[in-house]
């Protein structure tokens, strides 16, 4: 069970960190431009950073929606192992009992035949 819990985090880290990278990417490419104009409002920023900004704007929403399926799987997969373990637990204790009860009941039975 750890292993698979140990899988999926490192497939999942693997995958948050590309898209997390890529809207980095995409910030750093907005501030560039901004960092040569002077502009204090939305209205004051020169036509070609706006051009690019709405471009980036376009690439990252597909970005932003593979993040949140990322991170959708990710609640996914803690809801099933989190299942997978209550349901071990559930069973795994009264088996124990059982399990302890017929030890007990063979044990008692054989010195009932061992003393007759």
């Amino acid at each position: 069970m750890a292993e698979i819990v140990a899988e999926v985090e490192v497939e999942i880290a693997g995958a948050q960190s590309v898209q997390h990278q890529k809207i980095v990417d995409y910030e750093l490419q907005i501030e560039q431009p901004m960092g040569s104009s002077d502009a204090i409002s939305i209205s004051e920023i020169p036509q070609s950073v706006a051009q690019i900004i709405a471009q980036i704007q376009i690439t990252m929403l597909p970005v932003r929606a593979k993040l949140r399926q990322i991170r959708w799987q990710v609640r996914e997969e803690v809801d099933s192992l989190g299942n997978k373990l209550v349901l071990g637990n559930l069973v795994s204790g009264p088996t124990m009992v059982i399990i302890c009860f017929l030890l007990y009941r063979f044990a008692r039975r054989r010195r009932r035949g061992v003393l007759n």
